[in-house]
């Protein structure tokens, strides 16, 4: 699945593309990457004691590599939602909640 560039986070200390970002709680607009949180990374009047919130857009495959572990969530619950074996459902849905549309209806 292709990224969007709208949606990339990038670290505010080195400036590379993240997925899994450490969020600063206090300051805002202010993410670091793995490596630099690791460093112990400040900038600005970001500081190293501040809370953080762990964030990850789900885009890590899990099964394999073209399928991220957000597309598993929302076969998931397309499952839950249109019962196993609804295949026209679950297409329907996944495509319509992956790409942000929730008023389209389901094929029959």
């Amino acid at each position: 699945m292709a990224d969007d560039d709208a949606q990339r986070y990038h670290c505010c200390y080195c400036g590379c593309d993240i997925t899994l970002r450490l969020k600063c709680a206090i300051c805002s607009d202010f993410d670091l990457c793995l490596q630099c949180f690791a460093a112990g990374c400040v900038a600005k009047n970001h500081k190293q004691d501040h809370p953080y919130q762990l964030i990850d857009e789900g885009s890590f495959p899990l099964l394999v590599e073209d399928w991220g572990a957000i597309e598993e969530v929302l076969l998931l619950d397309a499952v839950e939602q249109d019962g196993f074996g609804n295949w026209c459902g679950w297409v329907a849905r996944v495509i319509r909640l992956r790409a942000g549309i929730t008023t389209l209806p389901l094929c029959s």
